[in-house]
C-alpha cells in the first residue's frame, strides 16, 4: 500500500469509525474533536503499519485491540464503555463492507486483485464502501436525533 493511502484512507476511516458510535451514544463530538483527530492519526497509522507489515490473520484482532486501547487512553472512558464503542465501530465497519463490497466490485467491473493492487482504486473503494455509508448513517442519526441511551454503569 502506498504511503499516501495512510492520509487518504486510514485516517478518515478511523475518524468516521469513531464518530459513528459517538453520535449513536450521544457523546459530544464538538467537545472531543481535538482528541478524535489525534485518535484518527494514531489509529490510521496503526492500521497502515499493520496493513503494510503484517499480512496474517492476527491483523484484524490487533487493529481491534489498538482501537480499543486508543479509545481507552485518549478519551479516558471506562473500560466497558471503551469496549462497547470499539465493538460498535467494528460491527458497523463489517456490515458496510459486507453489504457494499460485492456490489462495488460488480458495479465497477473489477476483480479483487485489481482492487487491492491499485492504491487509488483501493482508496476509492474505501470511500464508497465504508466512509460514505457511515457518513450518511451519522447524518441520519443526527437528523432524526436517534440515540441509544447507555446503561448507567457505562456512562
Amino acid at each position: 500500500m502506498a504511503w499516501y493511502s495512510y492520509f487518504l484512507m486510514n485516517v478518515p476511516e478511523s475518524l468516521i469509525m469513531l464518530a459513528l458510535p459517538f453520535v449513536l451514544f450521544g457523546i459530544s463530538i464538538r467537545s472531543n474533536l481535538k482528541s478524535m483527530l489525534i485518535f484518527a492519526f494514531f489509529q490510521g497509522s496503526v492500521a497502515f503499519i499493520l496493513s503494510t507489515f503484517l499480512q496474517t490473520s492476527l491483523k484484524p484482532f490487533l487493529t481491534l485491540f489498538f482501537f480499543f486501547f486508543l479509545v481507552f487512553i485518549i478519551f479516558r472512558f471506562q473500560l466497558l464503555k471503551s469496549v462497547v464503542i470499539t465493538l460498535t465501530s467494528f460491527i458497523f465497519l463489517v456490515i458496510f463492507e459486507i453489504i457494499t463490497t460485492l456490489s462495488v466490485v460488480q458495479f465497477l467491473n473489477l476483480s479483487y486483485e485489481e482492487l487491492f493492487n491499485n492504491s487509488w482504486m483501493r482508496i476509492m473503494a474505501s470511500l464508497i464502501m465504508v466512509q460514505i455509508p457511515m457518513i450518511l448513517t451519522i447524518i441520519l442519526l443526527l437528523k432524526f436525533n436517534l440515540k441509544i441511551k447507555l446503561p448507567a454503569f457505562l456512562r
